[in-house]
């Protein structure tokens, strides 16, 4: 996650709203980290499960959606989504309905 400085002056600099985020080799337990990259912003994320005893130092692919806190619409995480490499997020606010937001992390071509 080397580029995370740059991630956060990005969302700093241009005010972004919302920002999805693909990793080859996020790890599950790494998560958490995505939510701490820039105050101000919810994160959603899903990642890969290694194989039980299958012990490396990176993990598989992940997703996240970072999201502004100061967004003026409900925002709800899309749940009954059956993969942990697409994540998506539903704003909804009274007068315009839904925008559905997904992300997804495609497989390489050998997978």
């Amino acid at each position: 996650m080397s580029s995370t400085i740059c991630l956060s002056k990005f969302l700093k600099d241009t005010d972004c709203d919302i920002c999805v985020i693909s990793e080859h080799k996020l790890k599950e337990r790494s998560l958490h980290y995505l939510s701490t990259i820039e105050k101000g912003y919810n994160c959603i994320s899903k990642a890969d499960a290694l194989p039980i005893g299958y012990n490396a130092y990176h993990g598989k692919g992940g997703i996240a959606i970072l999201y502004k806190t100061s967004l003026q619409f409900s925002v709800k995480e899309i749940s009954d989504i059956n993969s942990s490499r697409i994540a998506g997020i539903e704003l909804k606010n009274q007068s315009d309905g839904s925008l559905f937001i997904f992300g997804a992390y495609l497989p390489s071509d050998d997978a």
